[in-house]
């Protein structure tokens, strides 16, 4: 009679033990897919920050261009018209000046 107790007992231990391993299991899955997630958030709020960057890298140049012109407009004489206007690598290129 005391082994089928200890044969319960044991069997009941582990019945408790499977059920706690499963819950674990389930967790597990449902813990690996929000970390999944969250791996996925961080790269797109890294794309946005890129994003956000170039556009406001570009707002800056579009600021620089406009006190360009306005500077170049200010120091030509009158008369003076450019057919051609460039620009590289922070160098402003002013060609074919021709006057009226």
């Amino acid at each position: 009679m005391l082994v089928a107790i200890w044969a319960w007992v044991t069997g009941l231990a582990l019945q408790n033990q499977r059920q706690r391993n499963a819950y674990l299991e389930s967790n597990s899955a449902e813990m690996d897919k929000m970390v999944a997630e969250i791996t996925e958030l961080k790269n797109k709020r890294q794309e946005l920050l890129l994003r956000i960057k170039v556009i406001q890298d570009l707002q800056d140049g579009r600021v620089e261009v406009v006190s360009f012109f306005d500077q170049l407009v200010q120091a030509m004489p009158e008369g003076i018209f450019l057919n051609q206007v460039g620009a590289q690598r922070g160098r402003n290129d002013v060609a074919r000046i021709c006057r009226i």
